[in-house]
């Protein structure tokens, strides 16, 4: 009958090295020599896992520096992210009516409108039609020479007007102060020229001109549709508009878009108290939520 042997079971002799035997001078030396190897093979070890790690943490360094390099040349964080402004803040929308909110009454400076800018040459036919010449100079208002000032620089522009912007030189004016104002991310997105039509019909976003009065926040709407064909998308309760005429604002507020609409130039008015006279001031926009209308004409 064949038995099972346990590995206890083994003879011990079968468990002795294999230079059992040998003279006490030969088995130290074996000893030192596997020492020795044991040794060598220890220290390439050491010295293959060194050379390892370096190798991966100059590849972390690479690419920690091509990462950095690139979030630098695009500006900011915020800007990859389709965001304006200093801040990884979501994207908002300023968009303008043109006169009485960004340009002034004509030719009109000190002591009326002393801040006002008129820019010689550039023909501005607003509320002027039956006044011959039937035309002044464009004037700049305040809010337009100082937008870079307000919270509307970190955010994407438009303008809603119900006028035509008279001609090519006042609406290449307009863009202009408009580009200079922003982001270098929104102004690589706004047109650098203004599409019009030559008839009296709406013009595209996002410089929509003949967009009638009362009407202003569905041409707002068409300019929030425009940003995202660009990808870029501004929550209805990031999107500011202002004007000038109380009548513009308060149609915001009896709309379900959820915009939010300023009355600008309420210092300065026409006689008839309708329209304004100097034009919007930076200190009139204003990152504040809801509709707000001028204390004298609400």
């Amino acid at each position: 009958m064949a038995l099972y042997h346990r590995p206890d079971s083994i003879d011990s002799e079968a468990q002795q090295p294999h230079h059992a035997g040998l003279p006490e001078e030969a088995l130290i030396a074996s000893d030192q020599a596997e020492y020795d190897t044991n040794s060598v093979l220890t220290s390439r070890s050491v010295k293959t896992l060194a050379i390892g790690i370096s190798a991966v943490l100059a590849v972390l360094g690479i690419a920690f520096a091509t990462s950095h390099a690139a979030v630098h040349e695009a500006g900011d964080v915020s800007s990859l992210l389709g965001f304006s402004g200093q801040n990884a803040s979501a994207p908002c929308l300023c968009a303008f009516d043109v006169d009485r909110t960004l340009l002034g009454y004509q030719d009109i400076l000190g002591p009326k409108c002393p801040d006002n800018k008129v820019v010689p040459g550039v023909r501005d036919y607003a509320y002027l039609y039956a006044k011959p010449p039937g035309y002044g100079n464009l004037t700049l208002s305040l809010l337009s020479q100082k937008l870079k000032s307000t919270f509307c620089s970190k955010c994407y522009v438009g303008i809603a007007t119900a006028g035509g912007a008279s001609g090519d030189g006042e609406k290449a004016v307009l863009v202009s102060h408009l580009r200079a104002a922003i982001t270098p991310r929104a102004a690589d997105i706004l047109p650098k020229a203004w599409l019009s039509r030559t008839d009296q019909t709406e013009n595209p976003p996002p410089f929509v001109a003949w967009c009638g009065d009362k009407k202003k926040h569905v041409c707002i709407q068409k300019i929030v549709e425009w940003y995202k064909t660009k990808n870029v998308m501004i929550a209805s309760n990031n999107v500011y508009f202002f004007d000038d005429k109380a009548e513009n604002i308060l149609a915001f507020a009896n709309s379900s878009l959820g915009f939010n609409a300023q009355q600008v130039s309420c210092a300065s008015r026409d006689p008839d108290g309708r329209n304004g006279y100097c034009g919007g001031r930076p200190s009139e926009v204003q990152e504040k939520k809801g509709v707000h209308v001028c204390q004298t004409t609400s």
